[in-house]
């Protein structure tokens, strides 16, 4: 399954092995409205999105709900976690872009640049990650690549001194 948010190249393949973080895809609620908010969230059009899933990287940790024992240890699982039922992703979303397919087309304007600029820099942000993660969405296929070629190399190393210990 891939995140349904545009622009997010996550895929339950690609990131079920990263070391250290477990990445969690989250189905459309059953509400209406807040399925309505994570539609205008995904900026896609076509009707799969409804079906889609969501992942985890964008919702702030305030999204998810706590158990007392997680709440008074300082816990939060990175295997498990549930989304709370009015959570809105927020994070790390790629939508600068969808400002100008939704003017209203009948409008003229006769800058369109100028308007844009000036929407976006009354948007607010999330964080400075969300530029990052636009401009560098296939690290996570990079990231994996570098690993395998670490994992051969490690390979070669350890033919290399075995080689080497037989010629002492």
């Amino acid at each position: 399954m891939s995140c349904a948010v545009k622009g997010c190249t996550n895929h339950s393949r690609k990131t079920k092995n990263i070391p250290g973080k477990k990445v969690q895809y989250f189905s459309y609620p059953k509400d209406s409205a807040i399925a309505a908010e994570w539609r205008k969230v995904c900026a896609k059009q076509d009707d799969c999105v409804i079906k889609g899933r969501i992942c985890s990287i964008h919702f702030e940790p305030s999204c998810f709900e706590k158990s007392l024992q997680q709440q008074l240890l300082g816990y939060s699982p990175a295997r498990v976690r549930k989304l709370r039922s009015d959570a809105t992703p927020t994070l790390h979303l790629c939508n600068e872009s969808s400002i100008v397919t939704e003017l209203d087309t009948s409008l003229h304007i006769d800058n369109v640049s100028e308007v844009v600029d000036t929407i976006v820099d009354a948007t607010p942000t999330t964080s400075t990650a969300t530029t990052d993660l636009c401009s560098h969405a296939d690290d996570a296929s990079s990231v994996q690549n570098l690993q395998r070629e670490l994992a051969e190399m490690k390979k070669k190393l350890q033919k290399y001194e075995e080689k080497e210990k037989l010629d002492r």
